[in-house]
């Protein structure tokens, strides 16, 4: 307890009196005394975009694409995969290359900031979820599915998850998928007008051969030349 302060008293008496006082308050209480309460530490600044680095939203989907010059491909699907990055909020999507699909794939859009075609601003992360349409230049690109970091991101912010939908099928890959079948049937089991594997090593060694003479143009002069035909039928 602070003793009471003694009145009447002479200097000397004072001045013990403080040197006791000292002795009783902590030194911190002494700081506070002389220099005012003492203020909270802050809290460390971190930036949006140091926070964000590195950490990307990837969702899967596909584009439909009408081909209006192929009777047998009404449509075509496009499977792509669209990256959200949280650092700027820029999107990019890209096509996984496929063999010989015949078509220019890889980076589908570079990565960018893109108008939401029916607000005043542009995509937000909060605009992605599985069953939504993403229009981006007239593309439609369907979002069916997402990596487990994103639906647990989302899941954190407050934002209800679709249910993933399955791929659809391409019919332009289902039709190359089924004429190499029938080519690759062929040749395996010698059915159809294509060369097989059986007629190659049924008819290997043999070979047809015709003899004849080739004569030259009537208006020239004759010469008969004897020359020998072979053919060989194990192709």
């Amino acid at each position: 307890m602070v003793q009471e302060a003694k009145t009447g008293g002479t200097a000397k008496e004072a001045i013990e009196f403080l040197k006791s006082q000292n002795h009783i308050l902590s030194k911190e209480k002494l700081i506070e005394l002389t220099y005012g309460p003492k203020k909270p530490v802050p809290e460390k600044f971190i930036p949006h975009w140091v926070a964000m680095a590195n950490k990307m939203l990837c969702f899967d989907g596909y584009i439909k694409e009408t081909v209006s010059d192929w009777g047998s491909e009404p449509h075509r699907i496009r499977y792509v995969k669209l990256q959200y990055f949280l650092e700027n909020d820029t999107i990019r999507v890209l096509e996984p290359e496929i063999l010989n699909s015949t078509l220019c794939q890889g980076t589908v859009l570079k990565r960018d900031h893109y108008l939401h075609p029916n607000r005043k601003r542009n995509y937000s992360w909060k605009d992605l979820n599985i069953g939504n349409d993403i229009s981006i230049y007239g593309r439609e690109i369907h979002l069916i599915d997402c990596d487990a970091w994103t639906k647990q991101y989302l899941t954190d912010a407050g934002l209800v998850l679709g249910n993933p939908e399955p791929k659809p099928a391409d019919p332009h890959s289902e039709m190359k998928e089924n004429t190499f079948r029938r080519a690759e049937r062929r040749f395996i089991d010698g059915t159809g007008d294509a060369p097989s594997a059986v007629s190659f090593y049924q008819n290997d060694g043999k070979v047809l051969t015709f003899y004849g003479i080739w004569k030259n143009d009537p208006a020239k002069p004759p010469a008969v030349r004897r020359l020998v035909l072979s053919v060989s039928n194990k192709i």
